[in-house]
């Protein structure tokens, strides 16, 4: 938009974007008139102000401020300055504006965001696409978090490539030029960041790239949240499943799970080993794939019963019996069959029947804590089965068949 005034503030002359502006037939119909005349009364008063600011300092004055496009609120860039004759008599004012909403808006965001993350654990980044990354705004609550000033990780001699542990910043480079050359604008990642007082620490990296219209990038924003702690217990988990899988293997056991609701039932084929098959010969298995191994003299269909019931109720009082597994060549395995499990151990049972291979089964909720879950592991017994409540996925039973007495020596090594 390009006008000119004259001293009392009439326009002598508007271009075509202002005509459209102001929703005007034409130029001739808005000159003569003043911003009263096109303008909503308090935008117009604010215009006379700076008009009158202007002649009065003959200096020229860029502002950005509100104004109106056909009834829309827009905010706009303005650019005002004094008309001087050659004698230097004043004879108005000259002006021009360009829409920044856009930018105004993204502006406003950003502040409302840095408001938003300021006090909180989310480290705000905003890097250029350079060598190394340099950062061009950091959230103010870095130092809280990180232990580093704004002003020094924006300064122009860092680079956040300095600060990403040295086993790490091949990947993430890669992960990112990857995303940049595939168009991908939101992605994650996961690294470790050198904290300046103690240390490194992980942090899972949210970023969102900002292009501009050719496509090519303007700059990357992250919010890093500090994942130590996570990455921590995921690190506890998987050892303690390295630990779990070791014994199930020093002690050549079979395992099942059985979800109790759903009825989803999974062998490994160690298991179907012990009974003398391959897993593929069971297919497809469920529950009563173990209820049809069992002799036909045991009360399997009570005690599937019960295990049930002691799901649902969740009392944790533990049901048991003693049942007899049918082997495919017809006689039992070498060793005598023993379920894993939590709540308490079944007496010795008697020699197996001809035919059959001798499993003790115990079953009862078990404690979804670890420590908890490793405690009821530790104490002796011929055989042990669990069951998991969950209440978000439903009820759901593990257990381990093998050698009892051996295996609950090498359970204790859990511990």
């Amino acid at each position: 938009l390009v006008w000119l005034k004259d001293t009392d503030g009439r326009f002598l002359a508007v271009n075509a974007p202002f005509v459209q502006a102001c929703g005007a037939a034409d130029a001739a119909s808005v000159e003569g008139k003043t911003d009263l005349d096109i303008w909503p009364r308090e935008l117009a008063l604010g215009y006379q102000a700076d008009d009158r600011a202007v002649m009065f300092s003959r200096q020229k004055k860029e502002v950005v401020e509100q104004g109106e496009d056909e009834g829309r609120k827009i905010w706009l860039e303005t650019y005002k300055a004094p008309v001087l004759d050659d004698d230097g008599q004043l004879l108005g004012t000259v002006g021009f504006a360009r829409d920044v909403s856009e930018r105004k808006r993204a502006e406003l965001e950003l502040q409302r965001e840095r408001d938003l993350f300021s006090a909180g654990p989310v480290v705000v980044f905003t890097w250029t696409s350079e060598q190394g990354w340099p950062v061009s705004h950091v959230s103010s609550n870095v130092e809280q978090v990180m232990g580093y000033t704004p002003e020094e990780i924006t300064a122009a001699d860092f680079r956040f490539a300095q600060i990403i542990h040295p086993d790490d910043v091949a990947r993430v480079a890669r992960e990112v030029e990857r995303h940049l050359r595939e168009g991908i604008d939101r992605f994650e990642q996961s690294y470790r960041l050198a904290r300046k007082h103690d240390g490194y620490a992980w942090y899972r990296d949210f970023t969102h790239v900002t292009r501009d219209a050719l496509g090519a990038v303007v700059s990357l924003r992250g919010y890093l949240v500090d994942q130590t702690e996570i990455k921590a217990m995921q690190q506890s988990i998987e050892e303690e499943r390295r630990r779990l899988r070791y014994v199930i293997e020093g002690t050549n056991v079979g395992t099942w799970e059985w979800n109790v609701q759903t009825g989803e039932t999974r062998f490994s084929e160690r298991w179907a080993q012990i009974v003398g098959y391959r897993l593929n010969q069971l297919v497809p298995v469920s529950i009563d794939t173990w209820t049809r191994l069992a002799h036909p003299d045991d009360p399997v269909s009570s005690t599937t019963t019960n295990v049930r019931r002691a799901c649902v109720i969740a009392t944790g009082t533990g049901c048991g019996c003693s049942i007899a597994a049918a082997c495919s060549n017809g006689t039992p395995t070498a060793n005598p069959c023993g379920w894993l499990g939590r709540t308490r151990t079944l007496p010795s049972a008697n020699v197996p029947r001809k035919g059959c291979a001798k499993t003790n089964t115990v079953s009862a909720p078990l404690s979804r804590n670890p420590e908890r879950q490793r405690a009821d592991m530790r104490g002796p017994g011929s055989g042990r089965t669990f069951f998991q409540v969950d209440q978000q996925q439903g009820y759901r039973g593990r257990g381990y068949a093998g050698d009892p007495a051996g295996l609950a020596d090498r359970l204790r090594s859990l511990a």
